[in-house]
């Protein structure tokens, strides 16, 4: 077999191609940077099936509560909850044929 050639290795065949081709760690701070700034695009992300959920900033928490009259006294009740911008995000391992069809506008 020559060399450079994909080998099969248990069900990923085996390229020279890099999972990361951006950001490199080799380039020079003068000439920019790449960056991938959303974790649900990282491509790792798209090799198996699963559902990938976050919250994002600006956070705060919501409380809900209350008082409550017990014969020991009257007893503050809070239930904190954060909040934020969640994403939920359905990884699929197989493209529906379908998935880029626009019909056509007439």
């Amino acid at each position: 077999m020559p060399m450079g050639y994909p080998v099969a290795t248990g069900q990923y065949p085996r390229t020279s191609a890099a999972l990361y081709p951006a950001p490199q760690p080799n380039i020079p701070y003068q000439v920019g940077m790449t960056q991938i700034t959303n974790p649900a695009f990282a491509p790792h992300e798209m090799l198996y099936a699963h559902e990938y959920r976050a919250i994002y900033p600006p956070y705060y928490y919501k409380v809900r509560g209350g008082w409550m009259m017990t014969p020991f006294g009257v007893w503050s009740h809070e239930k904190w909850r954060p909040v934020g911008r969640e994403v939920s995000v359905k990884y699929r391992s197989r493209i529906s044929p379908f998935a880029g069809f626009v019909p056509p506008n007439n």
